[in-house]
């Protein structure tokens, strides 16, 4: 976890494996015995560094019960996260909203109603992968939420009304996938700001949870919670570079094949068809992808953090999890 190809393998293996929805109550059961049994056997037996001499077949069984356990469990209240809000169910709670937003454009009313559903969706999953140490009473939660999906929408909403003004003339397919693509990208990153923004606000009042290095928590610091904020929002910036790169080389190269006789999508059906699957296949690389850069628990020096944590040299915390990919902006635009 300590490089960047390491954290991709961990989160292809884990958080994106569309597989772990299956997972029984008694495989999660299993994995979680597995694991404390193992801390406690380290607690035993571990040097004074924690390390322990394990053979290779009880660790290919620990990796499977901590690729179990991290998808599943919330790593600060160490409760299970709600099935449908799970990094392993991103990809199918997405695609039939993706799917909708697609066919149904026609009027405002069907493009508002999908981005609030959609956006409803985000919002639940960023509140359920936060970083659970800052407090939320209900009314807190309820104008978080608000004020979240109405922003959220309104940058949608703005991206299509430029999309249309601007680039509604252009006849080339590819160049116009291409422009719009560019301003989704730059709403995406605004949207996307916007929520994580008022969803962990009281993060930032309050502060998160940090701990030292042997795992005791020595307090709550509004420093951390801005740099756990601040990492998500860089993550969520990169995603939509990989729409830029990823979306108009896809339809171009239809584009190009449909002179070979390969069908480039011209109808309503084609259209949507091949946009989803490209965007299914982005949402299977990219949030992996994005999510890799930064470490999910941040090593900080204190020296970063408030006076009262100077007593140790370094402070860890947890920088939540977050939705990433904000592809209502871009597909309300076709």
């Amino acid at each position: 976890m300590n490089s960047y190809l390491g954290r991709l393998k961990y989160f292809f293996a884990t958080h994106t494996n569309p597989m772990l929805i299956f997972v029984s109550k008694s495989k999660l059961k299993w994995a979680v015995d597995t694991i404390h049994a193992y801390k406690e056997k380290v607690k035993a037996e571990g040097d004074a560094k924690g390390y322990i001499m394990v053979p290779k077949s009880e660790i290919d069984v620990l990796r499977k019960a901590q690729q179990i356990e991290h998808a599943i469990i919330h790593p600060d209240t160490g409760k299970k996260i709600p099935a449908y809000f799970r990094m392993s169910w991103f990809l199918p709670a997405n695609l039939p909203t993706i799917v909708c937003m697609l066919i149904f454009q026609k009027h405002y009313w069907q493009v508002l109603f999908f981005q609030w559903l959609n956006q409803t969706y985000n919002a639940g999953w960023n509140f359920c992968n936060r970083s659970a140490s800052a407090p939320f009473t209900n009314r807190e939660l309820g104008m978080a939420y608000g004020t979240a999906v109405t922003s959220s929408m309104s940058v949608a909403l703005g991206a299509r009304y430029i999309s249309n003004k601007f680039f509604g003339g252009i006849k080339n397919p590819v160049k116009n996938i291409l422009l719009n693509t560019i301003v989704a990208a730059l709403a995406m990153s605004v949207a996307g700001s916007l929520n994580i923004l008022m969803i962990r606000q009281n993060e930032l009042k309050y502060g998160i949870d940090v701990k030292d290095e042997e795992g005791n928590t020595i307090g709550k610091s509004q420093n951390a919670a801005k740099k756990a904020i601040q990492t998500s929002a860089v993550t969520r910036m990169v995603v939509p570079l990989t729409n830029i790169a990823f979306i108009p080389v896809y339809f171009w190269l239809m584009q190009k094949y449909a002179k070979k006789g390969c069908p480039f999508p011209s109808g309503n059906a084609r259209f949507v068809s091949h946009k989803a699957i490209s965007v299914a296949i982005q949402l299977t690389c990219a949030l992996p992808l994005a999510l890799a850069i930064f470490p999910h628990t941040i090593k900080m020096p204190t020296s970063q953090l408030e006076d009262k944590f100077k007593k140790v040299d370094y402070a860890f915390f947890n920088k939540g999890l977050q939705a990433l990919l904000y592809f209502e902006v871009q597909l309300c635009l076709y």
